[in-house]
């Protein structure tokens, strides 16, 4: 078995076991949520993450619309616009977001 046919089925199953509750246009699916805000420094070293993010299983997201889909994320009962999915090719989506005010 190659690397990368391992990880096509490790990823979604990562995703599922770890991942957070969230809603994408009233559609229930788990998400990898990371925020500046939740990410740690070192020192006086930031790390690079700028905008909040979704990784996510790409074909929950297929029907994603950027600028129009809202992801909510169950637990902080926070709203976020999609502003970019990016696909990596492996079945993996990263969907990038701005909080809703």
């Amino acid at each position: 078995m190659r690397f990368e046919q391992f990880f096509a089925d490790v990823d979604p199953a990562l995703i599922d076991l770890l991942g957070d509750d969230a809603l994408l246009d009233s559609v229930s699916l788990k998400v990898l949520f990371e925020a500046p805000w939740k990410k740690p420094t070192i020192g006086t070293l930031r790390t690079e993450l700028i905008e909040p993010i979704a990784i996510c299983v790409g074909s929950q997201v297929a029907a994603v619309v950027e600028g129009v889909s809202v992801l909510r994320m169950v637990e902080e009962a926070k709203d976020y616009l999609v502003v970019d999915a990016q696909p990596d090719g492996t079945g993996i989506t990263v969907l990038v977001l701005r909080p809703q005010t």
